[in-house]
């Protein structure tokens, strides 16, 4: 049986509803990943035209993805204005620490938004 992408998305959001959260900051902070997918998604659909280079699409929609995801986390956007950070457990240093960086500025040196041309 094939499903098709609405069928999927149903199943997901599905399982999902089903999972309980620990507290109201991570509610928050899954529910604003999801609305980042969403809206990069709805984004890329909205601009994709049947003879589209597929492998700049998929590098654009994740680097929007992360760079979304990244600048909720240095505090810009969404409902939560709040910084935060990710600290490495075993050594309890913040990943934006020693030096300060803002994750969404300095992926830009590391990730591609589009296909290189040859």
């Amino acid at each position: 049986m094939q499903r098709n992408h609405e069928t999927v998305f149903q199943a997901v959001s599905q399982t999902q509803r089903g999972v309980s959260m620990e507290n109201a900051d991570q509610k928050q902070f899954l529910e604003q990943v999801a609305a980042i997918q969403e809206s990069v998604v709805q984004i890329a659909w909205s601009k994709y035209k049947p003879n589209d280079d597929i492998e700049s699409l998929l590098y654009e929609v994740t680097y929007d993805v992360l760079a979304d995801l990244f600048a909720y986390i240095d505090g810009y956007g969404g409902a939560c204005a709040q910084k935060m950070d990710i600290v490495n457990v075993q050594t309890g240093k913040g990943l934006k620490q020693d030096p300060f960086m803002e994750l969404h500025d300095a992926i830009a040196d590391y990730l591609k938004w589009e296909k290189e041309r040859k």
